[in-house]
Order: structure tokens, then C-alpha cells, then sequence
């Protein structure tokens, strides 16, 4: 199976639904891929994305900093599969001394 790559571009609210999405960008190619997800997970997203300080560590901040802490560091998600809207993925770590 080819992987086709993304790199997240925006996070987009529907005012129709009153939903979010985050879209993805093909790297190679002019396809997106929006996301659909809740208010907390795109203020998230939104949060990262900014590089904006909070007063407490957000779900994503300790997860790279534990990251860094074991020496590693994250290479991509890959989305396995879709089904009924929820998207199922994996998180692909690396470790400069197995790189």
C-alpha cells in the first residue's frame, strides 16, 4: 500500500453544524482531507499549531515531553483505516540510535 502524505493546514469551524474539522494537505498533490473533531480537540490542535503558552501543560505537551525525556522523537501518524467517521491511526516513533 502507498502512503500519500499530509501536513496539517488549518482547523476550520462549520457554522452549518457547528463542528470543526482539522484539514490535511497532500504534500505531492492538491487533495485535502478535512478531519471532523470536537471544540477541545481543535482549541488543541489550534494550540500547537500557534506555538501559544499555557498556564498548564496540554495532553500533546506531555507527550512530547516524554518523548524527549526517552530520547525520541515523533516521525509521523499514519491513518490505518475509517470507519463510520471515527479515523483509526498510529503514532510512529524514532530513535536517533535506531534511525
Amino acid at each position: 500500500m502507498k502512503l500519500i502524505e499530509f501536513l496539517v493546514s488549518k482547523i476550520s469551524y462549520y457554522h452549518s453544524d457547528k463542528s470543526y474539522a482539522v484539514v490535511l494537505n497532500e504534500i505531492n498533490g492538491d487533495r485535502r482531507l478535512p478531519i471532523m473533531l470536537g471544540s477541545y480537540e481543535a482549541q488543541a490542535i489550534a494550540i500547537a499549531m500557534e506555538s501559544i503558552d499555557t498556564q498548564r501543560p496540554l495532553t500533546h505537551d506531555l507527550l512530547i515531553n516524554a518523548l524527549q525525556g526517552l530520547g525520541l522523537s515523533l516521525k509521523n501518524v499514519t491513518i490505518k483505516r475509517c470507519e463510520e467517521d471515527i479515523f483509526f491511526s498510529t503514532i510512529n516513533i524514532v530513535s536517533p540510535s535506531f534511525s
